[in-house]
């Protein structure tokens, strides 16, 4: 997979200074240059300005000049990773191919303490659905994991399944400290949205196709809408209910915003 070749790219020229607005300077990484795998599934800019790059062979780390590579002899959970998160109190999270977790805090890559309660809930044909991969500022992690539903681990490894039915896949939003579930359930074609306290239902057949491999939601910058990745399909999706689908040439695998409010759509080719 060559997505690196695209997201990296436009990720490292927050590095690199602009002769002309209109004139990026672009630069290709590898494995050659240190980069652990080829074969990327999500890159990622923590608040100190590390650029994190979620592979097949553990996470590289980029500082603007070197990468500095993680596995799981190094902490990791699984060597493959498909996102990295930061949490409140700037911790750096990892979710693997074994739905486990691991976190990188003072210069040592740690694993989640429950992920006994993680393993309990997945077999070897499992996959994370990275989308729902969330802290928040209470210790609760939330996790969407495939045929299992939308669950929660409080700070105390209680566990609580927060969808009705086990093939429902979910995304979460933050909104002004509060956590609003977009699920994806019941007809291939249904999409229920809880935004703002206001119930959307969209039942359109350009959903029909979707596989509902993954959801992924990210919120606008003025909060008073959010785009949403399901499979081919792209929605952006306003608070009064009405909204626009724009069909993607293959499967969405990322979905993010970044500092300068643009929304970035990573897919599978």
């Amino acid at each position: 997979m060559n997505l690196i070749k695209v997201l990296l790219f436009f990720l490292i020229i927050g590095f690199m200074p602009f002769v002309k607005a209109q004139s990026p300077v672009f630069r290709h990484y590898s494995t050659d240059q240190g980069l652990s795998s080829l074969e990327t599934y999500h890159v990622f800019q923590d608040s100190k300005g590390y650029i994190w790059i979620s592979t097949t062979n553990g996470v590289s780390r980029f500082d603007g000049y070197t990468f500095q590579n993680f596995e799981e002899q190094d902490g990791l959970s699984d060597n493959v990773i498909f996102e990295t998160i930061e949490d409140y109190k700037g911790r750096i999270w990892f979710v693997g191919y074994n739905c486990k977790l691991s976190y990188y805090e003072k210069g040592k890559i740690k694993p989640y303490k429950y992920n006994h309660v993680i393993e309990h809930l997945v077999d070897n044909r499992m996959v994370s659905v990275k989308s729902s991969f969330y802290i928040d500022r209470n210790d609760n992690v939330y996790l969407s994991i495939s045929t299992r539903g939308l669950i929660r681990i409080s700070a105390k490894g209680v566990l609580k399944k927060l969808t009705n039915f086990s093939n429902n896949l979910a995304a979460i939003i933050e909104r002004d400290k509060k956590l609003f579930v977009i699920q994806y359930s019941g007809t291939i074609n249904e999409l229920n949205i809880n935004l703002n306290n206001i119930h959307i239902s969209i039942n359109d057949p350009k959903l029909e196709k979707s596989r509902k491999l993954a959801v992924f939601a990210v919120q606008s910058s003025d909060r008073s809408s959010v785009f949403l990745g399901c499979d081919h399909s792209l929605l952006h999706i306003y608070k009064d209910g009405h909204y626009q689908i724009r069909e993607m040439a293959s499967r969405i695998i990322w979905l993010s915003r970044d500092r300068n409010n643009m929304i970035w759509v990573g897919s599978y080719n």
